[in-house]
């Protein structure tokens, strides 16, 4: 079993819309790819946004290689951060893999 490290994406302003991608060929073992839909949870660390899950802007899809899952959001709070949680089945049914990141939403980034 592979250690999951917490992944900080760059941060983002209110407004800004974006894909994020979560990487997870550094975990999967030899000849084993993400399959399946991926499922993605939001929830607010820093800040008062009641409905963080409404930061996704559609579904999240795979890449090519089956191994990155790009996730589209939209933000709109300032002064908020995200802790974002995704899991995707893999060809293996024992494997499900599930990666975190972390999101800060900051109008002064863009300065």
């Amino acid at each position: 079993m592979n250690q999951v490290s917490l992944q900080y994406f760059p941060p983002v302003v209110p407004g800004e819309k974006n894909v994020l991608s979560f990487n997870f060929a550094a975990g999967l073992t030899s000849g084993n790819t993400l399959s399946g839909t991926p499922t993605v949870t939001v929830t607010t660390l820093v800040g008062t946004d009641t409905n963080p899950s409404g930061i996704l802007n559609g579904s999240p899809s795979l890449d090519s290689t089956n191994t990155i899952v790009n996730v589209p959001f939209y933000v709109q709070n300032d002064q908020n951060q995200y802790l974002i949680v995704v899991l995707c089945g893999t060809l293996n049914a024992q494997v499900l893999p599930g990666l975190p990141a972390v999101l800060v939403v900051n109008s002064l980034s863009g300065a």
